[in-house]
């Protein structure tokens, strides 16, 4: 594997592992959560990639997927989670129109507004 792009996929995880101390320094539990859903679903995904058909001709870094081992699909999903993590605060930090804002993990359920209750028609006035 070359050397920088390990140099920048190590670079990624740091930051995100800094990002997720400082959630839970300032207590921030759905931040910290959101951070720790990424790492698994990145895990989640690059082990089940790794189980497929195309892992024995997929390459990831000069390596056939197929051919790692748990160590190396665990380090390549953390790679994965952390990535996805940083270009949503790259895409968070360009819209400042929030046109591809989601709601947050502790946002309330969104409900449709209740209807007025059945009222017979008001009475005209003699």
């Amino acid at each position: 594997m070359e050397f920088m792009p390990l140099l920048v996929f190590a670079g990624l995880l740091v930051k995100k592992i800094v990002d997720f101390v400082r959630y839970a320094k300032a207590r921030d539990v759905w931040g910290a959560a959101t951070q720790l859903l990424a790492w698994a679903g990145g895990i989640g995904a690059i082990i089940l990639a790794a189980h497929t058909a195309w892992a024995a001709t997929t390459e990831v870094l000069g390596v056939k997927l197929g051919a790692t081992g748990l160590a190396d699909q665990i380090w390549l999903g953390l790679q994965a989670g952390s990535l996805a993590s940083v270009l949503n605060d790259v895409t968070a930090a360009i819209d400042r129109a929030r046109s591809s804002a989601v709601p947050r993990l502790d946002a309330p359920p969104v409900t449709a507004p209740a209807e007025p209750p059945n009222q017979p028609p008001p009475t005209p006035a003699t």
